[in-house]
């Protein structure tokens, strides 16, 4: 049995806990925009300061549109992913001084979503179809795990043409992608290691829809409206309910679900499909977890948070 503890505006308590977020960020200046037939372009110029305002290093872009600006993501190794580097289709990686140490060349009709993760020891690289060419994307998506410093270390090249989500666990241990062809209404997914390594693939539903790893990372859960419960070492689905809402999984040792459907939430043990607890909550869309050994969670509505707690 859980009971209501604490119940507070989200907005009211979040501002008590603002902190400065990493210890560097990138400051986009945009400057010169020209109008044109198909879209706007402009000169853009990115800073990297730390967050002191220290500069680092500054990258002017000439004549960049939405279709070919460049993005950048930091890691914790001091080093930047550049995808569209100097408007080509590739990805450079850059040092804290603005140096180019690698690349990675990629068809021009590719975008890429470059995550850090591994605290900066491994790069996770989503390849997608460029809107532009979305009518000959065969053979398009996929990822590519790179070192911290560029080198790739392994790929998967997706089943289907189109990528449809990518999860990472908390410690970057686990990643759940999946890929689709929209047309025959086809899902495939990927349950992988940071190094690339397919521990189990996956065919029908998109299990990355509302998915999430359990705060050990020993366990998943995922799938839409009828979710499975995976283990994450074997790859081994351990059970499916149904669901049509927000859910989340506490640690592999406790079993214990949350999850909200048409209205109500429940908290229920999938091992032993013991219900634990069960209340409306008034509809409305939510965001759901809870903690590791299943004593405490929580559920926002609107502004509003709301932690409940288990009755020892």
């Amino acid at each position: 049995m859980y009971e209501l503890v604490e119940e507070y505006e989200m907005e009211e308590k979040s501002k008590k806990k603002t902190k400065a977020k990493g210890e560097y960020y990138i400051d986009v200046e945009e400057k010169n925009i020209r109008e044109r037939a198909e879209g706007p372009i402009s000169d853009r110029v990115y800073t990297l300061y730390d967050k002191n305002g220290n500069l680092y290093w500054s990258l002017k872009y000439n004549d960049i549109g939405w279709y070919n600006a460049p993005e950048f993501t930091l890691s914790n190794k001091d080093i930047s992913v550049v995808t569209h580097f100097d408007k080509e289709p590739r990805i450079v990686w850059l040092t804290k001084a603005g140096k180019v140490i690698n690349s990675l060349s990629m068809d021009k009709r590719q975008v890429a979503y470059p995550h850090s993760i591994k605290n900066g020891d491994y790069w996770i690289i989503e390849l997608a179809p460029h809107p532009f060419y979305y009518d000959n994307i065969s053979g398009l998506a996929g990822v590519i795990i790179c070192d911290a410093y560029g080198n790739k270390v392994n790929q998967i090249d997706y089943k289907y043409k189109e990528p449809e989500g990518l999860i990472i666990s908390k410690n970057g241990n686990y990643i759940m992608s999946c890929c689709t062809n929209w047309t025959a209404n086809k899902y495939h997914s990927y349950l992988f290691t940071y190094t690339g390594k397919i521990i189990k693939e996956y065919e029908g539903g998109d299990l990355t829809w509302r998915g999430s790893f359990s705060p050990d990372e020993k366990l998943f859960i995922g799938g839409g409206d009828g979710p499975r419960i995976i283990d994450t070492e074997t790859g081994e689905v351990l059970a499916s309910f149904m669901a049509r809402g927000m859910y989340s999984i506490s640690n592999k040792e406790t079993g214990l679900v949350v999850a909200m459907d048409l209205g109500s939430i429940m908290v229920f043990n999938y091992k032993t499909e013991e219900e634990l607890f069960w209340r409306e909550s008034g509809g409305g869309w939510f965001n759901i977890r809870i903690s590791g050994d299943g004593k405490e969670f929580y559920y926002t509505r609107r502004k509003y948070k709301y932690i409940y707690r288990m009755v020892e």
